[in-house]
């Protein structure tokens, strides 16, 4: 582990420096998962397959640079971690961070609508789970007119 503000403040005033990029083979994240079998295994991500993925899935979903996504699947997730972060990022969308604990947080699923209304939230979306929370909640009189699309995380959505 390295220290963010330490790291920070070593960095020139006018730009950041990176070390030697990554070889785009080379193993770039190590997800775990229990994929389709419910066994729990790790899957490693290359650099190129990751950006392969972010770049894909930006383009797949239009995400376009006024965009405002919420970052609502978690940092530990693929898609959390490649879609909503890479791939927004490679888009130049932003990022809404909706808590240091995400949709876990029962604070953020109550007013998750007025929280997309309040930032004017373009693509919306979390993981089923939490997709369903979220949609549990009335949407009293939020304005949700610039949400253009949803998003989900992993298994498929069922309406009732």
């Amino acid at each position: 582990m390295v220290d963010f503000h330490a790291e920070l403040m070593a960095q020139p005033d006018d730009r950041l420096t990176f070390g030697k990029p990554g070889h785009a083979r080379r193993r770039g994240s190590v997800f775990h998962t229990g994929g389709t079998t419910g066994a729990p295994k790790l899957v490693a991500h290359t650099h190129r397959g990751q950006l392969a993925a972010a770049l894909g899935g930006a383009a797949l979903t239009g995400i376009k640079p006024d965009d405002l996504i919420t970052a609502s699947l978690p940092l530990f997730h693929v898609g959390g971690t490649i879609f909503c972060g890479l791939g927004a990022l490679l888009a130049g969308a932003e990022l809404l961070i909706m808590s240091p604990v995400g949709m876990r947080n029962p604070a953020m699923v109550a007013g998750f609508w007025r929280i997309v209304q309040q930032y004017g939230v373009t693509l919306a979306g979390a993981v089923p789970t939490s997709v369903g929370a979220v949609l549990e909640v009335p949407l009293g009189d939020c304005d949700l007119r610039s949400v253009r699309a949803g998003f989900s995380g992993a298994a498929s959505l069922r309406s009732r």
